[in-house]
């Protein structure tokens, strides 16, 4: 008995710290604690749980698919082997480039995995509505403040920007010009390093609020209807070209996806023929950037210089791959070995370091880090997750499990033209699908309703559909 109120006590701190870690997502370059790497709330709540929780993220391995396990199991083995057989730089300017460097991306993935089996762990549906619930709190507030930004910048208000952690460049903190957006006004980030990386966040958020306003009550139906107001206008004042189309581009392959469930022949026409044309559109814009200018209200000039620096860092992080094709550099390395010197003058700045760069999406920085080999298995845990969410969304009615898989399916493709590394917020959304896609969850186990029973919670109570149906 005491074993059992011992297991259902850690259980519910496991809940609470996921709930924190879902209400704190937007503190990105805001609240951040520097130890040579930028520790952000949600990350530390992250490891946290998955620490408490160890129980029950077995439970959760253990109960997905093997083809998850494998491509899991493979990612991890490709880069411990990389990481052996690498051939590691540092740089002795950057505490972020030095000898910790691959020790902090393998705890980065191994946690990002983690996640993911916890949630299929731990999950129940009360939990998911809860979970729901909290995101959405968090996320309300974050978009909030991202338009009050809008104005404050505008306006010369104070607390127009409340960002701690370096920029986008590496060694600068706090304000920076973002461009010129919507009226001529400059482009808002909120509390994250730049406006493509609160875009991303505002394109993930938009379907799980959707998802809040459809199962919601009454008492909870006008906040989950403020969370899609204020994210949507932060997604628009964001002026991020890159997450609207990707937005745009996921959204139509699961709408097709649900036309082709129900059997809408002519829905299901109309929207390969819209994606075909995207398929050529779509290149045609980013070969030729400035032709969104005046839908965006972005200068050619600023449109431009975004999309040679992501293909500039492309042709860099293939030319470092071509040196060692198969097992790579080492972890982390993509950054170190594409290290630049900032313009000082596009910083405000005399003088700029040496700065770690950008291979701008996880694939080329597979390629830098691991070879041939790391991109392969990341498109093999990806294709895993999103092929299980697939599936799930063709086997049930309704429109839940398809805007989860929206959700997710938005993050993995930002991922791959941001950042060197996956974002702690895909990790969840990923683990998310996960549990929804039934790939661990399955029915709550009785441990899970016990600790619900005992803090007083009813199956019915909460706020946002049954998750684990849609």
């Amino acid at each position: 008995m005491t074993r059992l109120v011992r297991s259902q006590g850690l259980l519910t701190t496991t809940h609470g710290l996921l709930l924190a870690a879902a209400t704190f997502l937007g503190l990105s370059a805001a609240g951040t604690l520097e130890l040579t790497f930028t520790l952000q709330p949600s990350y530390a709540l992250l490891a946290l749980a998955a620490v408490c929780g160890l129980p029950w993220a077995l439970q959760g391995w253990l109960s997905l698919p093997r083809t998850v396990q494998l491509a899991a199991a493979a990612l991890v083995a490709v880069y411990l082997i990389a990481m052996l057989a690498g051939s590691p730089a540092r740089l002795p300017s950057q505490g972020r480039g030095g000898a910790l460097r691959p020790l902090v991306y393998l705890v980065d993935l191994g946690l990002g995995l983690t996640i993911i089996a916890l949630l299929c762990g731990v999950w129940s549906t009360s939990f998911g509505r809860r979970l729901l619930l909290a995101f959405c709190a968090g996320a309300t507030v974050t978009a909030a403040l991202a338009v009050y930004q809008w104005f404050a910048l505008r306006f010369s208000l104070p607390l127009s920007d409340l960002n701690t952690a370096p920029n986008s460049d590496g060694f600068t903190t706090g304000h920076r010009f973002q461009g010129t957006g919507l009226l001529g006004w400059e482009r808002t980030r909120g509390t994250f390093k730049e406006p493509l990386v609160l875009g991303i966040f505002c394109a993930m958020t938009l379907p799980l609020a959707v998802l809040a306003i459809r199962g919601a009550r009454r008492r909870w139906r006008v906040s989950a209807a403020a969370c899609l107001l204020f994210t949507g206008c932060a997604f628009a004042l964001t002026v991020s070209s890159l997450s609207v189309g990707i937005f745009v581009a996921t959204g139509l392959v699961v709408a097709l996806i649900v036309a082709l469930r129900e059997g809408h022949v002519s829905a299901s026409t109309g929207l390969a023929a819209f994606m075909a044309l995207g398929l050529v559109v779509g290149p045609v814009m980013l070969s030729n950037p400035s032709s969104l200018s005046s839908l965006t209200g972005r200068t050619a000039e600023d449109l431009r210089l975004t999309a040679d620096n992501r293909k500039d860092a492309w042709r860099n992080a293939v030319h470092r791959w071509e040196e060692r094709p198969v097992l790579g550099y080492g972890p982390g390395q993509s950054s170190v070995r594409l290290a630049y010197r900032p313009d000082p003058q596009a910083v405000g700045r005399t003088q700029a370091p040496v700065v770690l760069g950008s291979a701008q999406g996880v694939w080329a920085a597979s390629l830098v880090d691991a070879g041939i080999l790391g991109l392969c298995a990341w498109a093999a845990l990806f294709a895993a997750v999103l092929w299980r969410g697939v599936r799930s969304t063709w086997r049930e009615r309704g429109l839940g499990r398809a805007l989860i898989l929206w959700s997710a399916a938005t993050g993995a493709a930002t991922a791959q033209f941001s950042g060197d590394r996956v974002d702690i917020r895909v990790w969840l959304a990923l683990g998310v699908l996960a549990a929804t896609s039934n790939l661990g969850a399955g029915q709550p186990s009785r441990a899970h309703e016990q600790a619900d029973e005992a803090a007083g919670r009813s199956p019915r109570n909460g706020v946002g559909a049954d998750l684990a149906r849609g």
